[in-house]
C-alpha cells in the first residue's frame, strides 16, 4: 500500500477542484467543506501539488498520512492489534479472488446497459472468480445483436468485459455526383489527410458541422479547376457537454463528485483507439433552488 498524504485546501471548494483536474492531480476521497476541500494524494505527487497551491496563492495544510509503514509501527505497539491486522490482511487477499463490480469497455453502438444486464443474467455479485464464469459471460454477451467478439479480464476485484462491435456497413462513395466532404461537428481542426479533391480548411481554423472541409476539386498553377472525387479525413478538438442536475445543495455535495468521477472514467473508457483525451472541466450555476453542473470533455476525433 503506498503511502498517502491527506491534505486541506482552503477556498472555493469549485475552483481548487477545477485546479486539480487542470493539472491532472489524481486525488481520492475528496470532501467539500464551506471553506475548501480535503483530500488525499500519492507523495508521489505532493511537490507537484504544494507547488501548483503556491503559484496560484492558495492556501494549504497536510491533515494526515496514511501508508504501510506508518500502519505497522503503530500496530507493532500492540500484539494484539497486529494478530488482528494480519488475519484482515489474510481476509483481503482471499476477498480479492472475488469480483464485486462490472466495467463494460467499447460499447459504442451497442447499450453497455444491456451488456451489464447480460452479465449479471449470468453471475451473482459478488462471486468468486473462476474461468469456466468468465466463459459464460462472453458467449452470453456475444450473442447479442451488433457483437463481434468479446473479451474478458479480472482486474483487483473488477471485471473487466471489452466489447469488439460489429463494423458498421461502409457508406458507397458516389462517383456521379461529385460532393463536398463537409463537417459531422463543430470544433477546432488538428489534422487534415487529403487523399482526392482540395483542403478547404487549415488546421487550427474553426469549423462548424456542416461546413465542406475537403472541397471536390484540384486547382493548379492557374487557378484552372478539375472536378473530382473528395476523399479524406478530417481531425479536430470537439467539446463534449454533460448536464448534470440537482435539487438542492445537499443532494449536490452528496453526489456530485462521485457523478463527476464515474462520468470522465467512463468517456476515457469509450474512446476509440484514434481518439485522444485532452482534458476536462465543469461549470455549477444555480437556477432558481435547482443546481446545474455543466461538464466539458475536451478530445481529438475524427469529424469527417
Amino acid at each position: 500500500m503506498e503511502e498517502k498524504l491527506e491534505y486541506f485546501a482552503f477556498g472555493k471548494p469549485e475552483y481548487l477542484l477545477n485546479l486539480l483536474c487542470k493539472h491532472n492531480v489524481k486525488t481520492d476521497s475528496i470532501k467539500i467543506k464551506e471553506d475548501g476541500i480535503r483530500f488525499r494524494i500519492s507523495t508521489k505527487d505532493s511537490l507537484k501539488t504544494e507547488r501548483i497551491f503556491k503559484n496560484y496563492g492558495k492556501k494549504y495544510e497536510i491533515v494526515e498520512r496514511k501508508g504501510w509503514a506508518i500502519n505497522v509501527k503503530k500496530l507493532g505497539k500492540n500484539w494484539a492489534l497486529l494478530v488482528g491486522f494480519f488475519a484482515s490482511i489474510i481476509f483481503v487477499i482471499g476477498y480479492s479472488f472475488c469480483i464485486t463490480d462490472v466495467n463494460v469497455i467499447g460499447a459504442k453502438r451497442i447499450d453497455a446497459e444491456l451488456v451489464k444486464r447480460t452479465i449479471l443474467s449470468q453471475v451473482e455479485l459478488p462471486v468468486f472468480y473462476h474461468a469456466d464464469a468468465s466463459e459464460r459471460i462472453e458467449k452470453a454477451v456475444e450473442k447479442i445483436g451488433g457483437v463481434a467478439y468479446v473479451s474478458s479480464w479480472k482486474k483487483g476485484r473488477t471485471l473487466n468485459v471489452e466489447i469488439f462491435e460489429e463494423l458498421p456497413e461502409v457508406e458507397k462513395i458516389d462517383t456521379q455526383n461529385l460532393i463536398s466532404i463537409k463537417a459531422k461537428e463543430s470544433g477546432i481542426v488538428t489534422k487534415i489527410v487529403v487523399y482526392g479533391g482540395t483542403a478547404g480548411v487549415n488546421v487550427g481554423d474553426e469549423v462548424k458541422a456542416g461546413q465542406d472541409l475537403i472541397l471536390p476539386y484540384l486547382e493548379n498553377a492557374s487557378g484552372e479547376r478539375k472536378n473530382t472525387l473528395a476523399i479524406g479525413k478530417v481531425y479536430a478538438k470537439v467539446v463534449r457537454e454533460k448536464v448534470l442536475n440537482y435539487a438542492d445543495e445537499n443532494e449536490y455535495k452528496t453526489r456530485f463528485l462521485t457523478e463527476y468521477e464515474y462520468g470522465l472514467k467512463e468517456f476515457k473508457e469509450n474512446l476509440s483507439l484514434d481518439e485522444e483525451y485532452l482534458g476536462s472541466h465543469f461549470f455549477v450555476k444555480n437556477v432558481d433552488k435547482t443546481i446545474v453542473c455543466s461538464i466539458y470533455y475536451e478530445y481529438v476525433t475524427r469529424i469527417t
